[in-house]
């Protein structure tokens, strides 16, 4: 059982509208007359949401016994007002906070004489004790009302307070406005709507009545008839507002000679009359009269030295005059106008909590308080960590670079790798950005310099070869901001135009149209009021003066942010109309950071990099976790972080190289992780592929994660390296010496069958025991893949594959598809040396390769990789087969299940490609099919992947020589060859065993990782 107080408060709350705050009032009751001393009085709950107060208070009194309804706060003729002034409300970006005052009523007909009629006068048979008794919940009701307003006054000060009643609570709102005019606080109230007021007075200054139709003035209310009457409310001025509903003949506010019913029925037909619309139309018109900052709280950045220019807002649908006034804690060289307009040119950097009023002037208003996050980064100091190099820019105008410079994207006039930091040639720098192929830099006169890789004109000058010192891109003198990415650029200038060059074949410069390159800077749009700009892998996203983000190129992932998967050629809004403070793009996602220091992220999450809790991927905006205020965000290829508004960074995503500043870990992590090792506030920061650097307030860089470049800048070039720690471990892999394979004189002269024997030479002979044993022994199904890498030399620069990212990048994605899909074996095609060893680091040492590198690049090509948990090596060897012009092996191994001890052959073949090269392939399916049939002499499953650079020959061959089955089904009968749905030249065959979902895939994820389809199934043995 409640207790009284508490038991009369029926405290519910809706929020509506956006998170952020708009309309926080200021229309709340004086706190010292209002809160009169109660203190057994149920508190009120804070009505705060992500931003702090709600906009406004809507107290609502009921009367006539009516009840709150299921999911309402208020009885159906109040809420009928209170409903159409919180969809105004939050149509107009508003948040209410509802209240309800609960009264325990009587019906209007508890007011009679025991004896009447339907048809009897009604003033005739009112009875004065009766309507006494009536009367009586309006004095607690007054109480708890000035109790609940009082609290929520001190609670949020700024907010405005709309009180509604009904009947006997149109009386308890009636009193208290009395109450308010007498102690001075009607400046800080909305005011009241009093729905059939049984102490209206007769000429009420409420008027006009509102009514369908409307009571007459001169009559007065039930109160006024029988009791005695009580002071009129007082009359609408200013900023104040009162309005009076009441039906003619309604027994409450309007008794009359009218019928009992008639009088009985116009005191509940309320709900839906045109009046309630009305009314509510009214009270949302006097609401809009206090302007709220809009948003609430904002963010602000700029440099020591450049211009800031930031315009202010109030919640849309602000009537009046508005101004702004009281600001405190501008930083030096800020100023705020009385129109809202900050600007200036900072003195000094640092973070500075900025906070201001609004008011209304016309009519007067009380205030309402805004916060304003300014963060002031020193003058020419930039940072920017880009694949594996990484550059900053200092306040005395120098640049260094350091990391990958095979392109001479250092910039120091070398191609020679940086460990260390390493000057870039020229000086007067004021900011700069690097993709880790090709760097570009703004000077502080104005003007745009490239240099590194230029194979698609990135650097701005034409494309041609790599160019190892700042190149200046044209003669103009007012870029302002620039970001560089693996194969295209695009730059700001100050006259707010947009500019892009570079490769174009997803549409990422935005131009309209999807071609190969473009050497010289093209302008995006006929739009002057671009800001800023981020460019990804391929595409990029950019921002307005007025905080709109658009975003254009590759799509596959929701990377744009528009809501689709559809490549676009020309600049898309980003969906939701949120108005933005930065943006940062990686290869597949895009985050960005709103003027009220919420974060957003969107497109690729496989490994958490959007920070929301899931590792689903988004093609619109979704909130960042954890509720922090952010002023900065960066992305690398799977992990984003960013500064709060206390200077603390925080992490999340992809941490397989410790690049969210811990222990590296293979689980991704899909919330913001503070980076605890930094103990000073950090004011920039930029993450790489797989590395992140930051710079703390009044210190120097400090980078942590990958370092096989050299890229942390500390001297050292190890393969994973995290705050104040660094370790490295070698490849695992099983060697394959040059000296066991067969010379090429012999395999040149040798038969099929003498090729085959001679690989599986070594193989140990297996007991009739054991094949008996290996019968019974099942295998528990596994993920099997084959995989056709597409080698790094076909994306390096000048390739055959322009469209492909490069080997290096293209490892990790693979390595993430490898989880995705739970693989245990995975035969590879193609993968480079370089390639090998990136594998070995993605999935943290978690498989073992052959042969690896141990051949080098007559080796790697055909690796197979197993997953050192689950399997055993027992036995391992090759098979050489012809492949373009010359000798390959092939590698051939014996697992073991470390789970159920079962053993499985497993062969991986890549066949030579091309037409010309069909001789080759012939022959390599010979020797192949001659290993088989050695091999299942043993009784053991046979497993078999590989590209075979052809279809129908490959399957046919294999299924109707060999017990092997493939992967996607087919059948091959008397002579018959019956085909899969959808083969392709890549393949896998299994024997005594059976296959289960089966995958040819083309997702997304493995269109960017290479040019083949990747085949994947379930295989065990019964």
């Amino acid at each position: 059982m409640l207790s009284a107080p508490t038991r009369l408060l029926r405290d519910r709350r809706l929020v509506v509208g956006s998170v952020s705050v708009l309309l926080v009032g200021a229309l709340l009751v004086a706190i010292g007359h209002w809160d009169d001393p109660a203190p057994q009085a149920a508190a009120p709950v804070a009505d705060r949401g992500g931003s702090g107060c709600a906009d406004v208070l809507v107290v609502g009194v009921n009367g006539n016994a009516e009840h709150h309804g299921y999911g309402q706060a208020y009885g159906k003729t109040v809420n009928a007002v209170v409903s159409r002034v919180v969809a105004r409300a939050e149509a107009h970006g508003r948040r209410v906070a509802v209240r309800s005052v609960g009264l325990r009523t009587q019906k209007p007909n508890a007011v009679l004489r025991d004896r009447h009629t339907a048809t009897s006068h009604t003033v005739a048979v009112l009875s004065k004790g009766k309507v006494r008794h009536w009367r009586s919940a309006v004095t607690s009701g007054v109480r708890d009302t000035r109790r609940l307003v009082g609290a929520a006054s001190a609670a949020c000060p700024d907010r405005p307070v709309l009180l509604v009643g009904y009947a006997q609570g149109a009386a308890v709102v009636h009193r208290v406005l009395v109450r308010a005019a007498a102690e001075g606080g009607l400046t800080r109230l909305v005011g009241g709507v009093l729905v059939s007021d049984p102490d209206r007075v007769s000429r009420s200054v409420a008027h006009p009545v509102l009514g369908d139709p409307a009571a007459l003035r001169r009559h007065h209310g039930l109160f006024p008839e029988v009791l005695k009457p009580i002071s009129d409310v007082p009359a609408t001025g200013g900023s104040y507002a009162v309005w009076s509903v009441c039906m003619r003949h309604d027994l409450v506010c309007d008794p009359s000679r009218a019928g009992v019913r008639a009088s009985i029925t116009a005191a509940r037909s309320y709900v839906h009359s045109p009046a309630m619309r009305a009314v509510a139309r009214d009270a949302w018109h006097q609401l809009a009269l206090w302007p709220v900052p809009s948003p609430r709280n904002q963010v602000l950045t700029g440099a020591v030295g450049a211009t800031v220019h930031r315009q202010l807002t109030v919640a849309p649908g602000t009537r009046g005059r508005v101004a702004w006034t009281e600001a405190a804690g501008l930083p030096g060289g800020l100023s705020l106008s009385s129109t809202g307009l900050v600007s200036g040119t900072p003195t000094k950097s640092g973070t500075y909590r900025v906070t201001y009023r609004t008011s209304n002037t016309q009519p007067v208003t009380t205030g309402h308080t805004g916060s304003l996050l300014v963060k002031i980064t020193p003058a020419s100091v930039s940072l920017s960590a880009g694949g594996q190099t990484t550059c900053v820019t200092r306040s005395d105008g120098t640049a260094r670079c350091w990391g990958r410079n095979d392109y001479g994207q250092v910039g120091d006039g070398s191609t020679t790798r940086r460990d260390t930091p390493a000057n870039v040639v020229g000086r007067g720098w004021a900011t700069i950005s690097t993709s880790g192929a090709s760097t570009c830099g703004v000077k502080e006169d104005g003007t745009l310099w490239c240099w590194g890789l230029d194979n698609y004109g990135q650097l701005g000058i034409g494309h041609g070869v790599p160019r190892h010192r700042p190149n200046q891109v044209g003669t103009g003198t007012k870029w302002a901001t620039v970001s560089n990415a693996w194969t295209h650029t695009c730059a700001t200038k100050t006259n707010g135009t947009l500019w892009c060059w570079g490769q174009n074949l997803w549409g990422q410069l935005g131009i309209g149209t999807v071609d190969r390159r473009h050497g010289k800077p093209q302008r995006v749009g006929t739009a002057i009021n671009w800001q800023s700009v981020t460019t990804g892998g391929w595409h990029s996203c950019a921002l307005n003066v007025a905080g709109q983000a658009f975003c254009w190129g590759h799509n596959s992932f929701g990377e744009l942010g528009d809501g689709t998967t559809r490549t676009r050629s020309a600049p898309v809004r980003v969906y939701g109309g949120a108005t933005w403070l930065q943006l940062s793009s990686a290869w597949a996602q895009t985050c960005g950071i709103t003027q009220t220091g919420r974060m957003l992220c969107w497109g690729f999450n496989r490994q958490g990099q959007l920070g929301d809790g899931t590792l689903t991927n988004h093609a619109r905006p979704t909130t960042v976790l954890g509720g922090q205020t952010w002023t900065q965000v960066t992305t690398g290829d799977g992990s984003t972080c960013a500064t709060a508004d206390d200077g603390r960074l925080w992490c999340w995503g992809d941490d397989r190289y410790g690049q969210l500043g811990d222990a590296a870990t293979s689980a991704p992590k899909p919330t913001p992780t503070e980076v605890a090792a930094l103990t000073s506030p950090i004011q920039i920061t930029s993450a790489g592929w797989l590395h992140t650097c930051a710079i703390p307030v009044g210190g120097t860089f400090t980078c942590w994660g990958n370092d096989e470049m050299g890229q942390l800048g500390d001297g050292g070039t190890q393969t994973v390296k995290k705050l104040g720690t660094a370790h490295q471990s070698p490849a695992h892999q099983v060697d394959l010496r040059r000296s066991d394979l067969p010379s090429k004189r012999y395999l040149d002269h040798a038969s099929a069958r003498q090729i085959a024997r001679t690989g599986l030479a070594s193989r140990p002979s297996v007991p009739d025991r054991s094949r008996t044993s290996a019968r019974r022994t099942s295998v528990t199904p596994f993920t099997i893949m084959s995989m056709n890498m597409l080698g790094s030399q076909h994306t390096a620069p000048g390739s055959d594959e322009p469209n492909m990212a490069p080997g290096r990048i293209r490892a990790e994605w693979a390595s993430t598809y490898f989880g995705m899909r739970r693989a245990s074996l995975v035969g590879m095609q193609e993968p480079q040396p370089d390639q090998i060893v990136a594998l070995d680091s993605a999935t943290r040492h978690a498989f073992k390769f052959y042969p690896g590198n141990s051949l080098g690049y007559a080796g790697a090509p055909q690796s197979v990789m197993w997953k050192r948990d689950a399997w055993k090596l027992t036995w391992h060897s090759s098979i050489s087969i012809p492949f373009t012009g010359g000798w390959r092996p092939q590698p051939i191994v014996k697992l073991q299940q470390r789970a159920t001890g079962a053993q499985v052959y497993w062969i991986n073949v890549h066949f030579s490609a091309r037409r010309a090269h069909q001789a080759d392939r012939n022959k390599a399916m010979k020797i192949l099919l001659k290993a088989i049939h050695q091999l299942k002499r043993d009784h053991l499953p046979i497993l078999l992947t590989g590209d075979f650079n052809e279809i129908a020959p490959a399957f046919c061959s294999i299924t109707g020589k060999t017990p092997l089955e493939a992967a996607t089904g087919g059948s091959y009968a008397h002579g018959r060859c019956v085909l899969p749905k959808g083969a392709r030249i890549d393949w896998i065959f299994g024997s005594k065993g059976s296959f289960s979902k089966a995958l040819m895939d083309d997702s997304a994820q493995v269109r960017r990782t290479t040019d083949h389809h990747v085949l994947s199934a379930l295989f065990g043995t019964r």
